[in-house]
């Protein structure tokens, strides 16, 4: 069903309705509402000034824009307002195929148009945490303590442990939110000595395929989350699985070796490339075991089946929230006004990018001095920095994995400070992971 916008007295919004109606049908339901969400937040501030989305002019959406990005602390970022900029265009481009307005209220000069986002064209939005500002986040924002490490009898959060198992796993491998909130639980073996992985692809983005590879202490958290929270939230909500069977995906085999399972879904079986599975359909899946449906699904929330994006979202919100309340303390550093699971995948990279830029140029001064020959153009490619960190965070083109070397260059010393607080010359990357995690674990 289309979302349908009403003014003050339940009367549709003209065109809202036949926008939705249009483009519907190529969005995914989540997608869908945000964009509602989006049409409701312009139809409201174009009402404000006496005006609607046909009569819009070129300073209204300014307006517009200047009340999204530039409201202070609380202003959105360049990636949200992109979301807000493609709604405005493709809302126009409706109207003018309809021939309700002749063009764009807007002029666009070169590539420039008044309602980008301001400032520099393309400067990068990346952020990401430092070892303290993480360590903060996840021991008092994430976990309930107080900033010395003692237990905040007052917090009334939570799954703590849940919480920082999918946070300490989009940090160390770099998983973007709807990526790692998906995952099913046989996907992260039980082992704990050694990295494990496994493929994704339905739940990347553009459904690109690609290989995650999870340290063995982050290993350890999660087995920790699933000998306690888990385990209890699925004791606890075992009936309310069994009511719901007929809705579910119920598993009767996982073959690992091939990466498939087979299930009964809607009346019917089905054998399903785990790598393939969308996120939605992995949500349903249950396993019958002896005392009764377990979900598949790593992390779970309260009623026993996939915590979804927008809990996610709510966990980081009211972590940040705590973090907020202890600014004054001496043992809490400046921390973001906000801290999100892409801003942990932006830590992955830089530090792993920084990591791999230092072992590539060890590896050149070896040439130089003749330790190692000069290899052919493959081993040259696999030894780059960029490629390494573009395999492992999915982009398409090179070229959006150097945003991330584009933004050390223009801020070293910043970037410097930060990446001093995790860089030891003597461990590697791993080394800093395990080091970081296994503290966790005392």
């Amino acid at each position: 069903m289309s979302p349908v916008l009403i003014d003050q007295r339940s009367r549709p919004l003209p065109y809202w309705s036949d926008f939705f109606a249009a483009i519907g049908p190529s969005l995914s339901s989540l997608s869908l509402r945000s964009y509602a969400y989006d049409a409701r937040r312009l139809a409201d501030f174009l009402a404000s000034r006496d005006t609607n989305i046909v009569a819009a002019t070129q300073d209204d959406l300014v307006a517009y824009r200047h009340s999204r990005t530039e409201a202070g602390r609380d202003g959105v970022s360049e990636a949200t307002w992109q979301r807000d900029k493609t709604l405005i265009t493709l809302v126009f481009k409706f109207l003018i195929q309809r021939k309700v307005v002749e063009q764009l209220p807007w002029i666009t000069i070169g590539r420039r148009s008044p309602i980008d986002y301001p400032g520099v064209r393309g400067a990068p939005a990346i952020r990401f945490l430092s070892n303290e500002q993480w360590r903060v986040f996840r021991e008092v924002g994430l976990g309930g303590q107080l900033p010395g490490g003692e237990l905040d009898l007052s917090w009334r959060g939570t799954c703590p442990q849940r919480n920082i198992a999918g946070a300490t796993l989009a940090l160390s491998t770099g998983m973007r939110l709807r990526e790692f909130c998906s995952v099913l639980d046989f996907e992260v073996p039980y082992m704990m000595d050694r990295t494990s992985s496994f493929d994704i692809e339905a739940t990347a983005k553009f459904s690109r395929r690609r290989t995650v590879h999870v340290p063995a202490e982050t290993l350890r958290l999660i087995h920790l989350y699933r000998r306690t929270e888990r385990a209890d939230v699925i004791r606890k909500t075992m009936q309310g699985r069994v009511r719901r069977r007929k809705e579910l995906a119920v598993v009767h085999r996982i073959d690992r070796i091939q990466n498939r399972i087979a299930a009964t879904f809607e009346g019917k079986e089905h054998v399903w490339d785990v790598a393939r599975m969308p996120g939605g359909l992995r949500r349903l899946c249950v396993v019958e075991t002896a005392e009764g449906l377990e979900p598949l699904s790593l992390f779970v929330g309260s009623n026993g089946l996939a915590i979804q994006q927008r809990a996610w979202g709510a966990v980081f919100g009211a972590a940040s929230r705590r973090t907020e309340r202890f600014r004054d303390s001496p043992l809490v550093p400046a921390m973001p006004a906000k801290v999100t699971a892409h801003d942990l995948r932006h830590t992955f990279a830089v530090v792993l990018l920084r990591y791999l830029m230092v072992k590539a140029s060890e590896r050149e001064s070896g040439r130089r001095r003749g330790e190692i020959g000069n290899g052919s153009m493959s081993d040259h490619l696999v030894h780059s920095p960029i490629l390494s960190v573009q395999r492992l965070l999915g982009h398409a083109s090179p070229l959006t994995t150097m945003t991330y070397l584009r933004y050390v260059e223009d801020t070293e010393e910043i970037v410097r400070r930060a990446l001093d607080t995790w860089s030891d010359p003597d461990i590697t990357y791993a080394d800093y992971i395990s080091e970081l995690f296994t503290r966790e674990l005392k």
